[in-house]
């Protein structure tokens, strides 16, 4: 129902929209997108009293927030480029201003950011110098491939993700690094702004969706997915394929413009979809286009790509990350506890590891 009323609203679909189907467009992240659709089919004045209230809050909402952090991420693009930091930004944020209508249209809780491994710690010192500081998290040579760091603006949180490898799960190690990404990157309007460029940011979206977000239905990510393949030239459907076969991710692309396809008709050239379809059958990161995956599936996968020896040294990483984490975690400095605290994260985090991610839509319902 939310694809349909995404891709062909109708009146007998706006006079049946109600607020539990609201809430799960908040869910699924769509709500302003939802609202524009059914402005631009003329269908708003059908809606609902409630439910219009609703969609013109959020409108309002999203605009205001919108503004308040291009507004910031700006000025701190300006600030990593002038401190030579070379910084390609990408996911939301850079879809955001390339392939939506209007950058408040696409909801992001902050702003990823591609640099070479080598730029890491300077990227980090502008940013706390920019007023930010980097969030706790578990830290180790395998464990992760990016730092967070907050920051506040008028109120707001606002957050940055430093990344020096696209995606945690080591089966998408062999992936686009950093010069290959910055070597076809869109320049943006403003001091610093570099965005991911169309054939690398619909690779970027078809792994992101799996990697970090196991595989879901979530329709914005879709959306992102259906946005970018719409714009797509024949050559760059080509170059897609060669890149997702470069970086081993052909059948996670697959997967995604699959999925697109079903619930928004994204429309996909078949001879690519039967390249993608073809180099994906001995991918190491194919486990990852099977359903929503779990944590410890992840995890599994982790370690087969890794073998022993480095495997034994993630596993202790992540169960044993380090005293710093653990006191800014726990917020104590006590470190006579930090046996018992280690016991209570491990026993604790087990259920989330074996959790299935849920989300309200099923992509075989179009």
């Amino acid at each position: 129902m939310l694809a349909t009323l995404l891709t062909r609203p109708s009146a007998e679909r706006a006079v049946d929209l109600d607020l539990d189907l609201l809430a799960a467009a908040d869910v699924h992240g769509v709500t302003p997108l939802l609202g524009e659709s059914l402005q631009a089919g003329g269908l708003l004045d059908l809606v609902p009293g409630d439910v219009l209230n609703r969609l013109n809050r959020a409108r309002r909402e999203a605009v205001a927030i919108d503004t308040i952090l291009r507004t910031h991420s700006k000025r701190t693009l300006a600030s990593l480029a002038a401190a030579g930091v070379d910084a390609v930004v990408f996911k939301g944020a850079a879809l955001a201003e390339t392939h939506y209508d209007f950058p408040w249209l696409r909801p992001r809780g902050d702003v990823d950011l591609f640099v070479p491994p080598s730029q890491v710690k300077e990227a980090g010192e502008v940013l706390e110098q920019n007023g930010c500081h980097k969030a706790a998290r578990p830290e180790g040579r395998l464990v992760t491939f990016q730092s967070r760091f907050i920051g506040a603006a008028a109120s707001l949180e606002v957050a940055y993700d430093v990344h020096w490898r696209l995606a945690d799960p080591h089966a998408f190690a062999g992936g686009l690094d950093h010069a290959r990404v910055r070597a076809r990157a869109i320049v943006g309007e403003s001091s610093g702004e570099r965005f991911a460029a169309p054939v690398h940011a619909l690779i970027i979206a078809c792994v992101h969706r799996v990697a970090h977000h196991h595989d879901t239905d979530r329709l914005l990510l879709l959306c992102d997915i259906d946005r970018i393949a719409r714009r797509l030239s024949p050559a760059e459907w080509e170059c897609v394929a060669g890149e997702a076969t470069h970086a081993g991710v052909c059948a996670v692309c697959l997967r995604g413009l699959r999925l697109a396809a079903t619930l928004l008709e994204t429309p996909v050239p078949p001879a690519i979809a039967e390249k993608l379809a073809a180099a994906g059958e001995t991918e190491p990161s194919a486990s990852f286009a099977v359903g929503p995956l779990r944590r410890v599936d992840i995890l599994r996968s982790d370690l087969t790509a890794l073998g022993w020896r480095r495997g034994a040294r993630l596993m202790r990483e992540h169960v044993f990350p380090s005293r710093a984490y653990m006191s800014a975690r726990y917020r104590t400095d006590h470190t006579l506890i930090l046996p018992f605290l280690y016991a209570r994260r491990l026993a604790g985090g087990l259920s989330a590891w074996l959790r299935r991610p849920e989300y309200t839509d099923s992509p075989s319902v179009p």
